[in-house]
């Protein structure tokens, strides 16, 4: 949250749009551009990403949660073919870096791609920018994959789980007065009533056939069969949902559509269908639905529609790299 969100991330996107006349300062004609593509993109962030992507001009205001989406999904995205190459790169690095030590099981089996892809990053950053860009923040950055590596993933040690405890605490507080007994009550309550969360679902109304549902929430991630919660992957598939039932075991059923002719958003620091994340420049989907349970979803993904493509990026909350893969080091 400190360190590498509203540390690191935030310096490299003021440095574009706030620092001037440096040869990595974008041009006005570029920031234009930049923003109005960032704030298009409002429309496909889903439900499960608590803000949308805002003006650049209150960058300053921006939350620890506006840089970290920025950092693992829509920087990707708009930054293409904004940025020069070189740095484009350069910011793929740290992306990818993060999205292997933010998943419970890349942090250990790919923890050595991601010490590579923080080392390069760290390597490039005086020659790509400013000597003042080398931060405490920037050194840090150097110990998170061993950090992970033998405390688990950095979700487990971000203070993010210390401000959304926080949050939740505070609506414990109804009165100004005892504000320690009230919680100490309410958490009291809560643990004798239990607060268990279990999927959520509900009907379509009854127009609609019997069995048909209208969404499906897990702890993970909400699914619907209306944009931009419609898109889900199984392994390295991605599918469209058109609806939602039940088996006769009782079990929630996904049917979708599959989506073809998929291809790399980029090629290098190392190919994005590595993280399964992909590009296609139309939308085409086989004939017949395949049908799919919960248990079987790897995760959801985020659809964007931006430059006449579409592109695919799944949530980093089940998200799963290929080990052997990522290990070898780019040419």
């Amino acid at each position: 949250m400190h360190v590498v969100c509203l540390g690191v991330m935030k310096a490299l996107l003021g440095s574009w749009i706030k620092v001037k006349n440096r040869n990595y300062s974008l041009q006005q004609n570029d920031i234009r551009k930049l923003n109005t593509e960032f704030q298009s993109i409002a429309r496909y962030i889903p439900r499960d990403l608590c803000r949308k992507p805002r003006d650049l001009k209150e960058i300053d205001c921006f939350k620890a949660t506006e840089f970290r989406q920025f950092l693992l999904y829509t920087g990707q995205v708009v930054l293409k073919d904004i940025l020069s190459e070189e740095r484009y790169i350069h910011f793929l690095q740290l992306s990818l870096a993060m999205r292997i030590l933010l998943n419970a099981e890349d942090c250990v089996q790919n923890n050595k791609c991601a010490e590579e892809r923080i080392k390069d990053f760290l390597l490039r950053v005086p020659v790509l920018y400013d000597d003042l860009m080398l931060t405490y923040n920037c050194h840090c950055l150097s110990h998170l994959a061993r950090d992970s590596k033998h405390f688990g993933s950095l979700e487990t040690t971000s203070a993010f789980n210390f401000e959304n405890k926080l949050g939740k605490i505070k609506k414990l507080v109804k009165k100004n007065n005892n504000v320690p007994s009230q919680i100490y009550n309410r958490l009291v309550e809560q643990s004798l009533h239990g607060n268990h969360h279990t999927n959520i679902v509900s009907k379509k109304s009854t127009i609609q056939s019997d069995g048909i549902y209208k969404f499906v929430k897990t702890k993970n991630f909400y699914l619907s069969s209306i944009a931009p919660e419609n898109f889900y992957l199984v392994q390295k598939l991605i599918f469209k949902l058109i609806s939602i039932s039940r088996s006769a075991d009782n079990d929630f059923v996904l049917h979708g559509l599959r989506v073809q002719d998929l291809h790399n958003l980029y090629n290098k620091p190392l190919q994005s269908s590595l993280f399964n994340i992909y590009r296609a420049e139309n939308l085409s989907f086989n004939k017949t639905p395949n049908h799919h349970t919960l248990d079987e979803v790897t995760s959801k993904c985020l659809c964007f529609y931006t430059r006449s493509s579409y592109i695919f990026v799944p949530l980093i909350a089940d998200h799963v790299a290929e080990q052997s893969q990522l290990h070898r080091r780019p040419h």
